[in-house]
């Protein structure tokens, strides 16, 4: 097995998150698990940057090719790769290290009629253990993922070894600077020590997939304002700002493209799509 080291998290965290434990109060009062949340909202909140993610970028460049796979690196709870199954038609694979992650993303396939041994339990740097997944899959696709890295560029080398020839690979992170820095800082300010903000501009963020053998097809910021970064706030600032988020996105949705300002200062996110050549 070969291990980079430079996590800046630890597996007994991902362990914790990503547990079936109770999440907060739905609308109708009762609380709800993190099974059921994925249930409830396969593709994750309507908010504008998902908006743009699963409804604008994806289908320009995803084709549905018979018999596509995709496979999502730290995949739990799964519910990204009941987005690109319902959407794209694709057999969807997941890559998930903790055994809660495991359990949750199996568990959320069985229920949406797939197949739960396409979860596989593994660090993305056990070599031995994938080495049959090598340039196995159509699209590798991971969300929130490198950022948990000092030396992300070695996360996005283990991306591009399962990508088939021709293959696409998406990647995406949340933008942690400007007001989403402010918000997180308020809010849950545990979060800003386990990402690495060094990557989360355009230029640093391009440079991590310098020399991998990719074309790029889009990379830049994605969606505006979303305070969904204060999801998971146990305080009443946190629910304060959820309350605007609810409303905020309701009409960010609809706005024209052309008005949609998305910049290191305001997006929640940073996307790349590049395609194996």
């Amino acid at each position: 097995m070969t291990d980079t080291g430079r996590r800046l998290t630890e597996r007994s965290y991902w362990e914790g998150n990503n547990s079936d434990q109770d999440v907060g109060k739905t609308r109708n009062g009762p609380a709800e698990s993190n099974l059921d949340k994925s249930l409830r909202n396969p593709e994750g909140p309507g908010t504008i940057a998902n908006h743009v993610f699963w409804d604008l970028l994806v289908p320009r460049y995803v084709q549905k090719p018979q018999g596509a796979t995709v496979v999502e690196i730290g995949s739990a709870p799964g519910r990204n790769l009941v987005g690109f199954y319902r959407r794209f038609g694709y057999s969807p694979f997941g890559i998930e290290y903790t055994s809660s992650g495991v359990a949750m993303n199996r568990e959320v396939f069985r229920r949406h009629g797939l197949d739960p041994e396409a979860v596989i339990h593994a660090d993305l740097f056990d070599e031995d253990r994938l080495r049959d997944y090598r340039e196995r899959f159509d699209v590798v696709f991971s969300a929130g993922f490198i950022e948990h890295f000092e030396d992300p560029k070695a996360a996005v080398r283990r991306h591009v070894d399962l990508l088939a020839h021709s293959g696409i690979l998406i990647i995406t992170i949340p933008n942690l600077q400007g007001l989403n820095w402010l918000l997180c800082k308020i809010s849950c300010p545990d979060l800003l020590a386990i990402h690495n903000l060094s990557i989360m501009n355009s230029a640093r963020w391009l440079a991590l997939f310098e020399g991998m053998g990719l074309t790029q097809l889009h990379s830049g910021y994605c969606g505006v304002i979303d305070l969904g970064l204060v999801d998971g706030s146990r305080s009443k600032l946190g629910d304060r700002f959820l309350q605007t988020l609810r409303v905020a996105n309701y009409f960010l949705r609809r706005l024209p493209e052309f008005l949609r300002v998305e910049t290191r200062l305001v997006s929640p996110n940073l996307i790349y799509i590049g395609k194996k050549v």
